[in-house]
């Protein structure tokens, strides 16, 4: 009895067996590392954000100083030199997401200046704690009032 057409069955299964089994773990693996880029890329765009909002904080050091970092008028001000200048300073990070930093309809500004207000908390603390930030003024009500104890 001839069992060679048998074993030729078995091996062509295992084949197809070790052969599906090897594409699921490949996809696993490439799956894996397409998030990791993605997460990278995002990183590297929120670390760029970060770098527009602290370099927009340092161009209003003027208003800070008379108005304090609570005032809106200092937000605009930031968010205002912070737009342009992540557009001019990191279009490769903004290409390597999607966006045209030469965008005609305004898309990428308006893209840009809402995250922007989602990263100015946390970018404005490291700058706001900065032993060279100046002083938030005083309140006009408390300059030259004193306060009798009681």
């Amino acid at each position: 009895m001839d069992l060679t057409p048998i074993f030729q069955s078995v091996i062509g299964l295992c084949a197809i067996g070790i052969t599906a089994a090897g594409t699921w773990a490949l996809a696993r693996v490439a799956a894996h590392f397409k998030i990791s880029a993605q997460n990278a890329v995002l990183k590297g765009f929120d670390d760029a954000l970060t770098k527009a909002v602290q370099a927009g904080a340092g161009s209003a050091m003027s208003l800070v100083q008379s108005k304090g970092w609570t005032d809106p008028a200092v937000k605009s001000a930031v968010l205002d030199f912070a737009a342009p200048y992540m557009i001019s300073k990191f279009a490769p990070a903004l290409a390597s997401i999607g966006l045209d930093p030469t965008d005609p309809n305004g898309a990428t500004t308006a893209y840009i200046t809402a995250e922007l207000n989602r990263v100015f908390p946390l970018a404005m603390a490291p700058v706001a704690a900065s032993p060279v930030t100046p002083p938030a003024p005083l309140p006009a009500t408390a300059i030259g009032v004193l306060v009798p104890a009681v």
